[in-house]
């Protein structure tokens, strides 16, 4: 052989040939890669978003002295538990609780005292999957648990009476109730733009729009509540950033009472401006 026939130009067509198959063949297992870890957040997404400690609250309902434990019923026949505990006299606000994504009623006892010392009442509200309630969460699930609780505060509550609580992820179904024309006071404590939205700020390289299956899209509800919204967020909130809910904040039509507090935490105190705007709100909002 010549050293013509060693330099022409078929002599690379094999180096190019193996390149171009290696090619394709890394660029077909980034996509296998990506589509599995897709497939992966899809299927596990709920485990991530609900945090349920199942033990039976009913039995702990003596940390809130002066409730009983009660069941409600769902429109799709789950069984949800809940604490009750009466307004001391006729005339009392009445709190519905939404408590957040994790643990259960009886981590929240502390705060429930707080709020029903002045003789208020409260149905602090048990997720399906959590604390003794049955089936499994989801969106649409939390939502039918807290139209169950509605529907039972309606025959003893009069509307002007009720104050809707929302706590983290609970804010997303309290401002369901509001956009639907429930409640007299609407309190969020640590809320959300969107579950969406802060997944995409978690996992900026997923289409976490496509995959999610619980997107709690607070932002989208907020336009069609028209009654008084209080709130509060940590300024180094490491579960929702404070700027996540700002956002939402300005989207209700009449500007909310905003309470900004510094420091690192999630879902803070409430006596330190949450409960006497609460109370004063509601003490002007009597017929």
């Amino acid at each position: 052989m010549t050293a013509a026939e060693g330099t022409g130009p078929s002599a690379g067509q094999p180096w190019r040939r193996w390149l171009r198959r290696t090619g394709l063949v890394a660029a077909a297992a980034l996509i296998l890669g990506y589509l599995a870890i897709c497939a992966l957040m899809y299927a596990v997404q709920r485990s991530m978003l609900f945090i349920p400690d199942v033990r039976d609250v009913a039995g702990d309902v003596d940390r809130l002295p002066g409730a009983e434990a009660i069941t409600l019923a769902t429109s799709d026949g789950e069984t949800i538990k809940a604490w009750w505990k009466a307004p001391r006299e006729p005339g009392l606000p009445v709190y519905l609780y939404l408590h957040g994504n994790g643990a259960n009623l009886s981590r929240r006892a502390g705060r429930f005292q707080r709020m029903t010392d002045d003789g208020s009442g409260l149905l602090a509200v048990s997720w399906r999957g959590y604390g003794g309630s049955s089936g499994q969460p989801s969106e649409v699930g939390l939502r039918r648990d807290a139209e169950a609780a509605h529907d039972w505060l309606a025959g003893r509550v009069e509307p002007h009476r009720l104050v809707l609580f929302g706590e983290s992820l609970g804010t997303g179904v309290a401002i369901g109730l509001a956009a639907s024309g429930k409640g007299a006071l609407l309190v969020l404590d640590s809320p959300y733009a969107s579950i969406v939205d802060l997944g995409r700020l978690r996992f900026p390289f997923l289409p976490v729009a496509l995959l999610s299956r619980d997107p709690f899209r607070s932002i989208d509800l907020a336009p069609s509540v028209h009654i008084p919204v209080i709130a509060q967020h940590c300024t180094q909130d490491w579960v929702i950033p404070l700027s996540e809910s700002l956002r939402l904040l300005a989207a209700f039509p009449a500007k909310p009472s905003v309470t900004v507090i510094e420091g690192r935490c999630h879902v803070p105190d409430i006596g330190r401006a949450l409960l006497p705007k609460m109370r004063a709100a509601m003490a002007g909002n009597q017929p």
